[in-house]
């Protein structure tokens, strides 16, 4: 059995809670954290019952005892520790969004070049509900896949948060939650199909920071991809995808609700791994014609396998490390990239106010 992986975190960020959580859960050591404040550092580890902590992000990064690092900084600085960390010869996971797909690559590129993991904390598609789902709508049963639907969104009422301030977090709602709306649809779209334009429409706060975002993708297939995203409003994180025959939906691609309303439970006895998703069967072929048919609902339940999303994505990580060619550039590096590009593209479509064509 191969030994457990140690991880370092740099930074105490909320979401730290519920990855240094799914790191135990999957069974590896969370061994170190790191502040800018040593007493925060140290407050922070006897709270989690972590051995070590440092009162700098560099000190953590010299343990030659740390495999690997979760950089859950804001995104303006997190480029900074992460191709500091592969330097240092450590795996890395990196929390989303990114401050541009140059900044993607190049931390990919020192990662090989150092030959070390890296992977970006989108944790939902390693789960297996997604993958049933991506199968769902493969084998046809919605028939052609014309468009994709979703809706993230999370009321966040201090203005004082970190995601209110871009020169910390430069796209806002749209790079922290939107993120989510786009790597879901590309999910289903196909990460390879091109995109020939997106026009995507923003509300800013006093501070210029995106508050509310709604857009649509419009790929050279035809298919189109519309989103919701923001910090006004509640929790919503639903996704819709529409065929020719019917849908599939899901309720809570994020935060699964049988998780206790966490990315880990902190309940356990609200804990179910099982995860769900509806078939919604519209229409039926018939003489090579599509015939409207009343609607036929089928619930999906996916077993978890006894794991949160969030662990099912340290075992990828895990399963790279393990890897000897997994520091290689992985099919989620490129979805890594993929996924910056269009938040990239939409983020311009905001600045400029216009549709931007990428043909």
């Amino acid at each position: 059995m191969a030994a457990p992986l140690k991880f370092a975190v740099l930074g105490t960020a909320n979401i730290a809670n519920d990855v240094s959580n799914a790191i135990r859960s999957a069974g590896h050591i969370v061994e170190a954290v790191a502040s800018r404040d040593l007493n925060r550092a140290r407050e922070w580890a006897e709270k989690r019952d972590i051995p070590k902590y440092y009162g700098s992000y560099q000190e953590a990064l010299n343990d030659t005892s740390i495999d690997a690092v979760y950089i859950p900084l804001p995104t303006t600085i997190a480029e900074e520790w992460a191709l500091k960390a592969a330097a240092q010869k450590k795996h890395i996971l990196v929390d989303k969004p990114f401050s541009s797909s140059a900044n993607v690559r190049r931390i990919a590129e020192a990662c090989e070049s150092n030959q070390v993991v890296f992977l970006d904390g989108t944790h939902f598609v390693h789960s297996p509900r997604l993958q049933e789902m991506q199968r769902q709508i493969k084998q046809g049963t919605i028939g052609k896949l014309l468009k994709v639907s979703v809706a993230c969104t999370t009321f966040l009422p201090s203005k004082e948060d970190i995601r209110y301030d871009p020169s910390l977090e430069p796209t806002g709602c749209l790079g922290d939650i939107g993120w989510y709306a786009v790597r879901f649809a590309l999910s289903f779209v196909g990460y390879d199909t091109k995109v020939s334009s997106v026009y995507a429409t923003a509300s800013k706060t006093h501070t210029g920071a995106l508050e509310d975002c709604c857009g649509v993708i419009h790929f050279a297939t035809g298919q189109t991809v519309h989103f919701d995203c923001g910090f006004t409003c509640g929790f919503r994180q639903w996704g819709e995808c529409v065929g020719e025959r019917g849908t599939v939906t899901v309720d809570d691609f994020i935060v699964p609700f049988t998780c206790g309303g966490s990315f880990f439970p902190r309940d356990k006895s609200k804990y179910n791994p099982n995860l769900k998703f509806r078939i919604n069967k519209l229409a039926v072929e018939k003489d090579n014609k599509l015939e409207m048919i009343d609607p036929v609902i089928q619930e999906i339940e996916v077993s978890g396998n006894n794991k949160s999303q969030s662990a099912a994505m340290i075992d990828t990580f895990a399963s790279l490390v393990r890897n000897e060619a997994g520091w290689k550039r992985s099919k989620w590096t490129l979805e890594t990239i993929r996924t910056q590009e269009l938040i990239d593209a939409l983020f311009q479509s905001c600045e400029k106010q216009s549709v931007v064509y990428l043909e």
